[in-house]
């Protein structure tokens, strides 16, 4: 049985009586679906069975070794369906599959009519269609041990529904014995063209002209194409069916032929999953690997139609983690056709979550998360398009006079619009889309993280066909408000509005609380509690203790799964009375498996009613064991400042209790119940195993019970402060858990569920701990008194949970990203990539520049605002600041010290790349702009790092153009003058200085751009432009001329940002105060940049004539140097348009 990918908790709480019915005629078909007991024969498959000629196959028993025709069981599916052969069962007789793993394809046996060359074609012979649907035939499997079916050889397919109807098949395991994935580009293909092919089918199950079906408890996983092919269906059952990590697609109606695919009747899936389709599934190990989309050649939908009928019925489901759409009804086009979802929670699919071409159409009681950009740098993507069709979590279809009904939902999406509604064809002005009851939480567009996910749209309609009324909404774009009872621009009160840890059950304090319409409310909500007579609005009904634990990821929880990539929210400590989640849901007889005793066991504890539901969700399945979870999103827009360098100072030692610190080069294990940290005490439940990495942050052995973090994060009226995070990410978007005066906005962009210093929003405390799983880093932090103070944070520290000890002289993972794999060690660092310079007049201490880059540079927020977010005694908070202590810190590694003496400082620096590596990775590319002064110095980091290791990978970050797969500010406002600049009409900020339009003559110019790669039409020639001297290249020469000495040029990519600088130095007078922010960097530039390559050929400085004139003293500082505040007003007020006298 696979347990790779885990199903996830069902349905509605049943009474104890009700239960015991229920497991009862488990197995038997429900909802009204009737079949009378077998009218034909039954016979027996195990795998101690005889062949067709040895035994009959009419009795559970063994062959007895000797004789033919013996009364005992078949040894092999196939000799009851032999390929190529007429089956030996007839129809309405029922085959019994004894657990067992049975290998299905050539070489298998009761498959001697196949041969290898044409093994695709040794396929179980159909399936015999039963006499009537009373009557099905009947393949079984035992309901407490499933058999598995698994494809060998390439088969198209293993179970075989051709032409069959009356067919009921139940307590299977359908599967392969390979990760391969069909046709895979990105080196997973599986073997097609000579024999042996391997261990490997294309799909589960195929169908096809297939009529009153019944498919129960079936898990069809881990397949090289998909999981079900199936077209041209009438009236089919699906219940309790997972299809998951199938490679291509999971559920594919398409059937390539010429005959159609159009269903009809009644097509109803119930407790129905399908996960991880458009990835492979490791072999033996059930993990996805290589998930791939469109632009790769693949597929990815969860499930899809060809051009069809039919009323499609989904209820008590989960749609998650597809590699395109979810739900694609879009060709469900045929007139009289229907679909009704109810109670199902679709999530993290990267195209939209549902999508429907007409009407009628009805969504229910249901959750879309639409986390689209889920896939994006996770370790087991490989090609997935973030987003596809703009990623918008409903997108609904409408012809001609169609009406949709969407009531009772909860929805977040960070695609690009919550719901977007789309005319098919003749359409009047009479067709409606009618939501009711329903959240709404927008979040940061992935896609275009400088605005947020619109509420609805759409534009080809005659008339807006949207009524949306009684409806809680929240951080939608322009904050739209649409109904005179909708509740617009408060918090929601759920659990979790993080779109990658989103929980939509409902706090006490939710506005949501009844303020439904009750003539329109469902009767139950999405656990199928009843509404009262006042009913709430979204898709759960408030209680005062949730009654499920729902499939949803954590805020304490990484993206990447670990174990399993499925998503469980973790159990706390609850208060006096409410048992937990470890009380009520157990393996009560300790056999590992979910069985009648576990679920009676939390049966008959009253207080444990409530999680019946999740404990008869683990019938027949192993209990899970280490759980992983998923999580994180982006965002914001500009408002420069000029900012400071925080002076070099001396921080406080890391010490664990009951261990001398060890040494940040020769990291010791020792056992300690609390840790402390540059004032930052973490307080474990007893001992654990502790150490350091190379740069002396500290890792626990985990999973870790923190019982106490000091300073404590507090609520001090309308503010929480010190609060910490697991695995911050810039999936979050400017969505913080560390303090909510960040942004001097109390309580915008806040999520106290985030907060993991606050468990359940309550005081840590050993009765209400922080449980720290394996592989996850906690970032904890102090505030700064001030509420509103830029940067908010004072300082942070960075504590990593993991399995095993690392080898000593380990660089920590990444703190941002759900990879904690530690990939590197000091060891690897290559010094001779090092130079050894003389240094320039002005140089500072080693001891401080290490300081620098002590403590963790937090810059997991997007753009311009994370500025607050980054601690004023770690890193400095403005760009200009960072590029400086960039470039400082790269050139003092180049300078003639021993190795031994750079060692620190390079460890250090090394760090903060595979953080800032670590950032781009966990959906973070777009977190530098071009955008004035901020997003500058992130990039060299990295690829120093990369060069130091020898990693490929970092070696080779970004586009080098600013605007692909990851921004560096640098990149992305360094160009070269082309002729449509020289023709676009340009509209630059002319705050601080005239416009200019660029000429012929600038034609291949080396230039600067403020927003260049992002918005061209704001470029200005003028030298004054704004932000081109105080705020970008002044910061820039540190880190060029470093990646010059280290011959890095070409790995960078963008060979305009070294021109450019070039350009810069050479034009902006030493005078001006503006040519380099540090002077020991431009010593360093004016000694040693002409020994390091030549100029670009095209080079055109401006001459002195064009610049402006600069009289008078120099404004210095107490300390001799530039006052570059000074400095800048008075060059400032030089600079005029030729036809003006006044200053600008």
């Amino acid at each position: 049985m696979s347990i790779g990918f885990q199903r996830p908790p069902r349905g509605a709480i049943l009474t104890l009586g009700l239960l015991l019915l229920w497991l009862l005629l488990a197995g038997a078909p429900s909802h009204g679906q009737t079949i009378q007991p077998a009218q034909g024969v039954t016979y027996y498959v195990r795998p101690d069975g005889g062949s067709a000629e040895q035994c009959t196959g009419r009795a559970d028993a063994p062959y007895p070794g000797s004789g033919v025709n013996q009364p005992c069981a078949w040894d092999h599916p196939f000799r009851a369906l032999p390929p190529m052969e007429t089956p030996r069962i007839a129809g309405g007789d029922t085959l019994r599959i004894a657990a067992g793993s049975y290998r299905m394809g050539y070489a298998a046996p009761g498959a001697e009519a196949c041969d290898a060359g044409g093994a695709f074609d040794c396929l179980m012979s159909p399936i015999p269609s039963g006499p009537d649907a009373a009557h099905p035939t009947r393949i079984l499997g035992d309901s407490q041990h499933p058999a598995e079916l698994w494809g060998a050889e390439r088969p198209w397919f293993i179970v075989n529904l051709t032409d069959a109807s009356n067919v009921e098949i139940g307590y299977l395991e359908i599967t392969d014995h390979s990760g391969c994935v069909e046709f895979h580009s990105g080196g997973l293909a599986c073997e097609r063209d000579n024999p042996p092919y391997g261990d490997w089918a294309g799909y589960g199950l195929h169908a096809e002209d297939s009529a009153n079906v019944y498919l129960h408890d079936l898990d069809i996983h881990g397949l090289a194409a998909g999981g079900v092919h199936a077209g041209r269906l009438t009236d089919w059952t699906v219940e309790r069916v997972r299809i998951a990590g199938n490679g291509s697609v999971g559920w594919d109606g398409d059937l390539w032929d010429e005959f159609g695919d159009a269903n009809a009747g009644a097509l109803t899936f119930r407790h129905w999953t399908v996960e991880w389709n458009g990835c492979g599934e490791t072999w033996p190990g059930h993990q996805p690997a290589g998930c791939w989309a469109q632009s790769a050649g693949g597929y990815g939908d969860g499930f899809a139609t060809g051009e069809s009928g039919g009323h499609w019925i989904i209820e008590d489901s989960v749609i998650r983690y597809n590699t395109s759409d979810g739900l694609d009804f879009l060709y469900v086009r045929a007139p009289g056709s229907s679909i009704e979802i109810r109670r199902t929670r679709v999530e993290g699919n990267a195209g939209n979550q549902v999508k429907n071409y007409r009407g009628p159409f009805t969504l229910e009681n249901s959750i879309l998360v639409g986390a689209c950009g889920f896939f994006e740098g996770q370790p087991f993507t490989y090609n997935v398009d973030a987003c596809r069709a703009l990623g918008d979590a409903l997108a609904l279809g409408l012809t001609a006079g169609d009406q949709v009904t969407v009531t009772n939902n909860t929805f977040t999406s960070e695609g690009d619009c919550l719901v977007q509604a789309e005319c098919y064809g003749g359409c009047n002005g009479s067709e409606r889309a009618r939501l009711r009851n329903n959240i709404f939480q927008g979040q940061t567009d992935f896609l275009q993280p400088f605005e947020r996910t619109c509420l609805v749209y759409q534009e080809t309609f005659p008339a807006n066909p949207f009524d949306v009324d009684y409806s809680l909404i929240n951080g939608v774009k322009d904050d739209l408000c649409p109904g005179a009872h909708d509740i617009c621009g408060v918090g929601l009160g759920l659990v979790s509005a993080a779109v990658d840890s989103f929980d939509a059950h409902l706090l006490a304090s939710s506005p949501a609380i009844n303020a439904g319409l009750a003539s329109i409310a469902p009767p139950g909500d999405f656990d199928g509690r009843a509404r009262d007579a006042q009913p709430d609005i979204g898709a759960y009904e408030y209680a005062v203790a949730a009654p499920t634990v729902t499939p949803t990821p954590t805020a304490t929880a990484t993206r990447t799964p670990t174990g399993t990539p499925t998503a469980t929210r973790s159990a706390t400590a609850s208060p006096t009375g409410t048992p937990t989640v470890g009380e009520c849901v157990r393996d009560a007889n300790g056999n590992g498996q979910g069985d009648v005793f576990d679920i009676l066991t939390t049966a008959s504890d009253g207080r444990c009613l409530a999680y019946l539901p999740l404990v008869i969700s683990y019938w027949r399945q192993p209990w899970p064991g280490a759980t992983a979870t998923a999580t994180p999103t982006r965002t914001a827009t500009p408002t420069p400042t000029a900012t400071r360098t925080p002076t070099p100072t001396r921080s406080p030692t890391a010490t664990a209790t009951r261990t001398a610190a060890p040494s940040p080069t020769s990291p010791a294990v020792t056992s300690a119940d609390r840790i402390t940290q540059f004032g930052i005490t973490w307080v474990f439940d007893h001992d654990y195993q502790v150490g350091q990495f190379a740069n002396g942050d500290y890792w626990v052995v985990g999973p870790a019970t923190i019982i106490g973090i000091t300073p404590s994060s507090v609520v001090s009226g309308a503010r929480t402060m010190n609060g910490s995070m697991l695995n911050p990410s810039p999936r979050n978007g400017q969505t913080q858990g560390y303090d909510s005066a960040m942004y001097d906005a109390f309580g915008l962009y806040f999520d106290a569920s985030l907060n993991a210093a606050r468990p359940n929003q309550q005081d840590l405390s050993p009765l209400n701990p922080l449980v720290a799983p394996v592989h996850s880093s906690l970032v904890s932090t102090i505030s700064q008194p001030e509420a509103g103070a830029l940067p908010q944070l004072q300082t942070a520290a960075i504590l990593t949970v993991v399995a095993t000890p690392p080898p000593a002289g380990s660089f920590r993972p990444p703190y941002s990203g759900s990879d904690k794999t530690i990939r590197f060690n000091k060891s690897q660092l290559d010094y001779s990539r090092l130079r050894a310079l003389a240094p320039a007049p002005g140089a500072p201490t080693l001891a401080a520049v290490e300081r620098y880059f002590e403590r963790p540079w937090l810059d997991h927020v997007p753009n311009w605002p994370a500025r607050f977010l980054h601690p004023a005694e770690n890193m400095p908070d403005y760009g200009r600041e960072i590029a400086t202590q960039v470039g400082i810190g790269a050139l003092m590694l180049h300078l003639n010290f021993s190795a031994a003496a750079k060692e620190t400082l390079l460890v250090r620096y090394v760090q903060l790349g595979i953080d800032l590596y670590g950032v781009t990775q966990d959906g973070g590319h777009a977190n530098w702009p071009p955008n004035g002064g901020h997003s500058s110095g992130r990039k060299w980091p990295i690829i120093f790092a990369g060069l130091m290791l020898g990693d490929a990978a970092m070696q080779s970050i970004g586009p080098g153009d600013g605007s692909g797969s990851v921004q560096f500010g640098e990149d992305g406002q360094t160009f070269y003058v082309t002729q449509a600049d020289i023709e676009r009409v340009h509209t630059p900020d002319t705050r601080s200085c005239y416009a200019e339009e660029y000429t012929p003559a600038d034609l291949g110019l080396a230039e600067w751009g403020i927003s260049h790669s992002d918005e061209p039409v704001e470029d200005n020639r003028a030298w004054c432009a704004i932000y081109r001297q105080c705020c970008t290249a002044t910061a820039w020469a540190g880190f060029v001329l470093a990646a010059r000495l280290m011959d890095a040029r070409s790995l960078w990519a963008h060979d305009a940002l070294f021109d450019y600088q070039d350009r810069y130095m050479a034009t902006e007078p030493h005078a001006s105060g503006f040519r380099c922010w540090d002077a020991f960097t431009e010593a360093m530039w004016d000694t040693y940049r002409g020994q390091f390559g030549a100029p670009h050929s095209i080079y055109l400085p401006l001459v002195a004539s064009q610049l402006p004139a600069v009289t008078g003293a120099i404004p210095m500082s107490r300390r001799g140097r530039v006052d570059r505040a000074a400095a800048y007003r008075s060059h400032r007020g030089l600079m005029k348009r030729p036809d003006e006298t006044s200053p600008i």
